[in-house]
């Protein structure tokens, strides 16, 4: 449930149009809320409060972009990352970095599922560019982060092999199985098929699941 302490009450969170994109804040610093409500064309809803609240409040409102300072993200269990990202949900996850002159958290925040960084000093402009690409489905990060995102995806280091088990699953999700079938398959619990669907995203290298079922089609991963 979401109270009213959790919502800003100096934002408009009355959706523009059925179709508008509905834009979840939290932890941001004024002036970046400031430019983000620059433009009609978002919904514009801050929450407040802790982690899982703030969680519980995107399931609650459906499918949304979600921005959040970079410290807030970075502070985070990887797992509110995943059930927010993973596994069929529609919302997307946008950081916000203090300077685009420190580059040096995009490459943790993609692995950690997020679609884009924004710069806190970026115009508003470039901030709804970004929001509306993310929208659409694309990535929203530095052409050499996502060069070496791939280069280390395509590597094949030892790092990223797979347990039997992790390959179980995976060639399970490859055939379309979701998380209650797998457990069924497998007699093991629901919540240790998270637990392994976890893994193989850390170590694939993506939260789309979409994406690891092209993965395990294609067969590109080592037992």
């Amino acid at each position: 449930m979401i109270s009213e302490e959790m919502v800003e009450p100096a934002v408009n969170h009355k959706r523009t149009s059925a179709r508008s994109p509905l834009v979840i804040t939290a932890g941001l610093p004024a002036s970046v809320v400031k430019l983000l409500n620059s433009s009609s064309e978002f919904t514009i809803l801050e929450l407040k409060g802790e982690p899982p609240e703030i969680l519980a409040g995107c399931h609650k409102l459906g499918p949304c972009l979600l921005i959040a300072s970079e410290q807030f993200i970075l502070a985070l269990d990887p797992g509110f990352l995943l059930e927010l990202s993973g596994e069929g949900q529609l919302n997307k996850i946008l950081a916000v970095c203090n300077s685009e002159t420190n580059r040096a958290p995009e490459l943790d925040l993609l692995q950690l599922g997020c679609s884009g960084v924004l710069w806190a000093d970026m115009c508003a402009a470039d901030m709804h560019r970004a929001l509306h690409a993310v929208a659409r489905g694309e990535m929203w990060f530095s052409r050499i982060v996502l060069s070496n995102a791939i280069r280390k995806l395509l590597s094949g280091s030892s790092s990223r092999r797979l347990t039997p088990r992790e390959r179980e699953v995976l060639q399970l999700i490859g055939q379309g199985y979701n998380n209650r079938k797998i457990a069924e398959k497998l007699f093991i619990s629901r919540e240790t098929v998270r637990w392994h669907v976890r893994s193989l995203y850390a170590k694939i290298g993506t939260h789309d699941r979409k994406r690891v079922t092209a993965i395990a089609a294609e067969e590109r991963f080592a037992s």
